[in-house]
């Protein structure tokens, strides 16, 4: 794992437990235009100020429930957080294999 891979994660960590009330998030599936895939947009229904956003961009096994859970846990703390499918159309890798298959293939 790299330096900034470890930061990331060390600061989506900090903010989880910054958000210990029980948040209304909302999930919303984003169709992307022209066959691009898709995405989803986390937002928390009792913020009412406008916050930064955050684009949450998938490991290279594709958009997982891990991805998915870290962008929650950024609307928890308040932020909205666009988790992004890069590969397209809820494509997931178990293998390495099949990962590098998407990869070429995106």
């Amino acid at each position: 794992m790299n330096k900034l891979t470890m930061m990331l994660l060390v600061a989506l960590f900090a903010l989880s437990s910054l958000s210990k009330v029980s948040a209304d998030i909302v999930e919303t599936l984003i169709t992307l235009p022209n066959d691009l895939g898709s995405a989803t947009l986390y937002s928390n229904s009792k913020t009412n100020d406008a916050n930064a956003g955050v684009l949450v961009i998938h490991e290279w096994w594709g958009l997982n429930q891990y991805a998915k859970d870290r962008a929650k846990m950024l609307a928890e703390a308040g932020y909205t957080a666009i988790a992004v499918d890069m590969y397209g159309h809820g494509k997931v890798a178990d293998h390495p294999n099949d990962e590098k298959s998407f990869m070429q293939a995106a």
